[in-house]
Formats: C-alpha cells, sequence, structure tokens
C-alpha cells in the first residue's frame, strides 16, 4: 500500500479539533430534548437519538478535491452556527451519500466537457 500524503493528516488533525469548536458544542447543545443532555432531536427526521453527528448545512468538502487553498478549507470547517445542525446517523449518511453522488456528477460533467 502506498503512504498517505502529508495533506491526509492535516485534513484528519483539523477535524479531531473542530470537536471542540464552540459551536459544534452550542449547536448540540441546542438540540438537546427537554433539557437532557443525553438525546439529541434530529433537524430533518424531527427524532431524539442518543449517537448523532453535527452537520455542516454547507458542506465543507474533501481537501483537495476539491482544492480552493488552506484558509478557505478552514472556513468552511470552523463556519458560524447558522451552517450548522445536528443529524441523526441515518440522516446524515444520507445527506452525505447525496452530496457525494452531486459531486460526483458535477466532475464527470466537468470531465466530459474538457474531453469534448
Amino acid at each position: 500500500m502506498p503512504p498517505k500524503p502529508p495533506w491526509v493528516y492535516l485534513v484528519g488533525s483539523a477535524r479531531k479539533v473542530w470537536r471542540w469548536n464552540p459551536e459544534r458544542r452550542e449547536c448540540k447543545r441546542l438540540a438537546t430534548v427537554n433539557n437532557d443532555p443525553r438525546f439529541y432531536m434530529c433537524a430533518i427526521c424531527g427524532g431524539a437519538y442518543k449517537n448523532v453527528q453535527v452537520d455542516h448545512i454547507k458542506p465543507v468538502g474533501k481537501a483537495p478535491k476539491e482544492w480552493k487553498g488552506w484558509d478557505s478549507y478552514y472556513k468552511r470547517l470552523f463556519c458560524p452556527l447558522s451552517n450548522l445542525r445536528v443529524l441523526c446517523l441515518r440522516c446524515h449518511a444520507s445527506k452525505t451519500r447525496a452530496e457525494a453522488t452531486k459531486t460526483k456528477t458535477r466532475q464527470d460533467n466537468n470531465e466530459t466537457k474538457t474531453k469534448a
């Protein structure tokens, strides 16, 4: 297996630091059900869950596939509270799949245009 490129470790580290971001914590606090910190309400389906994901409404994207520089990546990752919401694991997986399909379709269309 070939070694991973160095940027992979930077992206992973930035995402680990993001877990301590005050906006992320506030998003989870606001989504608690009946002030019980063990349960959070999903912003899509409205269910109450223990295991949730804090989702970026406007996707962060994957560096460097959607590369515009580290500054842009960090601004998207460490975004304001208005760009965050709590999703259950099922809704988050569904949203992520839809975004990946949309990105793949856009990349395929771009490749077709450059070949033509």
